[in-house]
């Protein structure tokens, strides 16, 4: 029945304050705001201040090179996003788009030079993933990185495009799911029609040209690359998606040649590059004397860990930071900051030689009593707040950050997984909702990266397939008349009927922090 449709974007999805409300125009080839449409802004500013959310995507004209309008659509949606936070509106509720050229919406070019704005009440973020997208020369090979450490390395020649003629520019769109509260938010599983399976890591991946969707030539796949910073874990391999009946991702393993995703370790090398007089410990102190706590994330609360990845160079310089797991956008821009400022280090060697060396370091936020290092206003330690030793600045090392990889030949869904449970007993676990509304119910296993949503039927939602004695969660949201009611149960997988009746409101500020526990937990 829909109403039971398990789809928890319902509950994210909220009410808009203003829908497509505000459309800034642009002058031709500038990203600055003309004294018209600021006049605009400023009109809208106390609405936009009371939204809880709100999401800036730029657009170009044709004129120019596919990437040049990438590019300055990006600039455009950046300096609107400067400009409102200028006037005290947080980053952190803000997300930035940029299209370019694409999805033109009228034949005068001056109506395509524009930022839209939207606005939303009782806030999406950080629920909503922001789409990233580049604009490449397929006619070279080229390798690009997600924010969240998703590599792409594309050969010359390897899309297949519909239209002929023309540049060869192509627009890449990416979408990155590694954490349990973004699988959840976007309504993704892990099961095949039959099997359960425990995630690497999920994207989302589109190539367009001209507007026009593209494919992958067979003969010369691109390469996925997804990044891995725990223990190995065998047996992992390539799934695509395509959705089910019940408006669910639906996983089937690739073809045989292309299925095993192989295991890329980073090289050794002989000497590791130093910092100063030392290495990771040094550089940890180093960044404790530089890193300021984002007041906005103060705040609100927020927490987390953020992993830098960045290159020191044959002459020591650090090139090339990037997140390669995040937390919140404002914590992971100050850690990029950061380390972005670094001094020159001492090169690595290898064979005696100097070489560059991917290094990766994590930073991690944690308020009173647990945050790293806080530097005040005045530059002096805050007795507010207290030093940990965060051992994981020594365990980081060059070496331990790898991919899985493999060749893909399709586009869409991708899913770097592997079977659980082929050999348990299973069943299927039914749970009674004295509930009516909107309501979206997961299942989440405590030992495995794994998320399920069940089938109501009968009275019962059903989850099937499940091992018997497994320790789960069922994690449910209700919605009714604008308010949002959530029950909690954990438990072990029986033939038992297990009862979720005990709703309790919550807001939605309270529900997002929820749902980011899990990753924590997890």
């Amino acid at each position: 029945m829909k109403k039971y449709g398990l789809l928890l974007c319902i509950l994210i999805v909220c009410n808009s304050a203003f829908n497509q409300d505000l459309i800034i125009n642009f002058d031709f080839d500038k990203f600055t705001v003309n004294d018209n449409e600021l006049a605009k802004l400023r009109n809208k500013l106390s609405k936009l201040k009371s939204s809880d959310s709100i999401v800036i995507t730029g657009y170009t004209d044709t004129v120019g090179s596919s990437n040049y309008n990438l590019r300055l659509s990006r600039k455009r949606a950046e300096n609107i996003k400067n400009w409102l936070s200028a006037r005290n509106i947080g980053p952190d509720i803000m997300i930035t788009r940029w299209n370019g050229e694409a999805d033109n919406i009228s034949k005068i070019d001056a109506l395509n030079r524009r930022v839209e704005i939207y606005a939303y009440k009782e806030g999406i973020v950080p629920f909503q993933k922001s789409e990233q997208t580049f604009c490449i020369d397929n006619s070279k090979d080229t390798t690009i990185y997600g924010s969240e450490g998703t590599r792409i390395r594309i050969p010359a020649h390897s899309i297949i495009t519909p239209v002929n003629g023309g540049r060869p520019n192509y627009l890449i769109s990416l979408n990155e799911y590694y954490s349990l509260s973004d699988i959840i938010a976007a309504n993704l599983t892990t099961r095949t029609s039959s099997e359960l399976l425990e995630t690497g890591g999920m994207i989302h991946l589109n190539i367009r040209r001209e507007g026009k969707p593209c494919i992958i030539d067979a003969d010369n796949p691109p390469e996925i690359g997804i990044p891995h910073t725990g223990e190995e874990i065998d047996s992992m391999a390539l799934f695509y998606g395509k959705a089910g009946s019940q408006d669910e991702i639906i996983w089937t393993q690739s073809d045989p040649d292309y299925q095993e995703a192989e295991l890329e370790l980073i090289y050794h090398f002989e000497d590791m590059p130093k910092f100063r007089s030392g290495g990771l410990e040094d550089f940890r102190i180093w960044i404790g004397e530089h890193i300021h706590y984002p007041e906005f994330a103060q705040e609100k609360g927020y927490c987390g860990r953020v992993f830098v990845s960045f290159t020191v160079d044959t002459n020591g310089s650090v090139i090339k930071p990037k997140i390669v797991r995040g937390s919140y956008p404002s914590l992971n821009a100050e850690a990029l900051r950061v380390i972005s400022s670094s001094p020159s280090w001492v090169p690595g060697k290898r064979d005696g030689k100097n070489v560059r060396v991917e290094m990766t370091v994590p930073v991690t936020f944690v308020l009173k009593g647990g945050l790293n290092y806080y530097i005040d206003s005045t530059g002096m330690k805050s007795d507010s707040y207290t030093d940990v030793n965060d051992s994981s600045f020594q365990e980081a090392t060059a070496e331990e950050i790898s991919y899985y990889s493999f060749s893909i030949l399709r586009l869409g869904w991708i899913n770097c997984d592997r079977y659980i449970f082929k050999d348990r007993p299973r069943t299927t676990l039914k749970v009674q909702l004295k509930a009516s509304g909107n309501i979206s119910t997961h299942l989440i296993f405590t030992r495995y990266n794994s998320v399920l949503n069940g089938v109501y039927n009968n009275g019962y939602l059903r989850f099937s397939g499940v091992p018997v004695n497994e320790k789960v969660i069922i994690l449910s949201v209700r919605k009714m008349n604008g308010r949002i009611y959530l029950a909690e149960l954990h438990c072990r997988v029986s033939d038992k009927i297990e009862k979720l009746d005990d709703y309790r409101e919550i807001s939605y500020g309270d529900l997002k922090n929820k749902i980011l526990e899990l990753d924590r937990e997890f």
